[in-house]
């Protein structure tokens, strides 16, 4: 492991999906170190990525060494938030004060970038995340408009659906979005304090969540991600936590909480499955990353 990554190791002291807490990274532009990490990304290399403030993308192998890491392309006008991976495996960084979404393969080579400003049906205003099933993807916005799009894989808009408002399928600033096995799509509606979930369409279906920090409230969730069970899990920004859904939207734990320790985080921004159902967490104000190592026995 690069010597001052500042790898941490930690048991878990009550969870049934998690054994272990691995704490990668400190304050700093070094390699390993970080500046407020936004959003994780694992690409089908099993390579972790990991962008900040500084618009530099960390790359580090499954048991957590440095492999390097590359610039985002322009920052004068705002760092990019977002990042997914695409049915090809490869990683796709969303940069929402450019309007455009660039695939890279794992050693951060452009491979194709899209993504044209404007408010359209087709066009991208202020992208925030994205996610992938098949050769679909989907990619949440917000300011000049609150939706949710689908494209192919090429960058060509299939449908879109959301507007503003706290209604069913309205959306008050979507921070994250994720796709379960069935292709089902999930939005974490942070300034509504919900998720939602759609067909892969765009159909509403159903929502939880409700202002507060009790079991199945939430406050100001920013990423949302499903996991081969169907379980949902919910990165809390506002609640400094990892919140844990069954597939009907029913509270099942609770990973975490407000502080700088082992099994605590602060404004965590983002979160990502590896392989092995990992999960990966930007733990944004403790300025580290987190891996929250699987049990096997909670693989299904």
């Amino acid at each position: 492991m690069l010597s001052g990554c500042g790898q941490a190791t930690s048991p878990a002291p009550s969870s049934k999906i998690f054994e272990r807490f691995e704490s990668l990274g400190s304050f700093g532009t070094g390699a390993g170190q970080f500046n407020k990490p936004r959003s994780v990304g694992v690409d089908g290399a099993g390579v972790i990525h990991v962008v900040d403030m500084t618009g530099r993308v960390q790359r580090f192998d499954a048991k957590n060494n440095y492999l390097g890491a590359w610039q985002a392309p322009q920052t004068a006008q705002g760092r990019p938030k977002g990042m997914g991976v695409d049915g090809d495996g490869h990683l796709m960084l969303v940069e929402p004060h450019y309007q455009r979404v660039t695939h890279f393969d794992s050693n951060g080579k452009p491979l194709r970038t899209w993504g044209k400003q404007g408010k359209a049906v087709g066009e991208l205003a202020f992208p925030r995340a994205i996610a992938a099933f098949g050769r679909n993807l989907f990619i949440c916005e917000y300011l000049d408009v609150q939706r949710v799009q689908k494209f192919d894989m090429d960058g060509h808009v299939i449908t879109a659906w959301g507007s503003e408002g706290s209604g069913p399928g309205q959306f008050r600033r979507p921070e994250g979005v994720g796709v379960d096995r069935a292709g089902n799509v999930y939005v974490a509606d942070s300034c509504n304090h919900r998720i939602q979930k759609f067909s892969n369409d765009g159909a509403f279906i159903s929502q939880f969540g409700s202002p507060g920090d009790a079991p199945g409230q939430l406050n100001y969730p920013y990423d949302v991600k499903v996991d081969a069970a169907g379980r949902i899990f919910v990165c809390e920004f506002g609640n400094s936590r990892i919140q844990v859904f069954s597939a009907k939207g029913e509270p099942l734990e609770i990973v975490g909480g407000p502080g700088t320790g082992d099994w605590q985080f602060r404004n965590p921004w983002g979160i990502a499955f590896d392989a092995s159902e990992n999960l990966w967490v930007a733990d944004s104000m403790n300025h580290r990353v987190v891996k929250l190592a699987r049990r096997k026995e909670a693989a299904s």
